[in-house]
């Protein structure tokens, strides 16, 4: 019996290291199943996380264009205030010009005025002085 029980042993012993070959395979099997598993749950979230930062990106991108388009019109609309601005700057530049010349020409018609006035009250001094001398005269004359 002991060459029965010799290859018993050794078939014991290779079924026990079959079987914790098997065990070892089974548990790294299961291992690998779980870490698998816990890939593709990170792997889904990532996938999520990805998804929903570019729906972020591509809603954050079109509030850029938005606001770019805002820029340029309110860009656009202070360039045209600026020309309406400068157009009115000429404009009163061009009204104090010609005001200006308006001014001189009355201050000259006032000097002429002036010049006349002057004259007339030199001339009326003349004219009643020389009725005063032709009162005189007609006056003698008659005494």
């Amino acid at each position: 019996m002991g060459g029965i029980h010799s290859t018993n042993g050794i078939d014991k012993h290779e079924h026990e290291d079959l079987l914790n070959g098997y065990n070892k395979m089974k548990s790294n099997y299961e291992t690998e199943k779980v870490y698998s598993a816990s890939l593709k749950k990170n792997i889904d979230k990532l996938e999520n996380k990805i998804v929903n930062s570019e729906i972020k990106i591509d809603s954050m991108e079109k509030d850029n264009e938005d606001n770019i388009k805002k820029c340029e019109l309110i860009r656009s609309n202070y360039i045209s205030k600026i020309i309406n601005r400068d157009n009115i700057i000429c404009e009163l530049e061009d009204s104090l010009k010609y005001n200006e010349t308006i001014i001189v020409k009355n201050e000259n018609t006032i000097e002429e005025l002036r010049n006349k006035i002057l004259k007339l009250n030199t001339e009326n001094k003349n004219i009643l002085f020389l009725e005063n001398k032709l009162k005189i005269i007609q006056n003698s004359s008659n005494t």
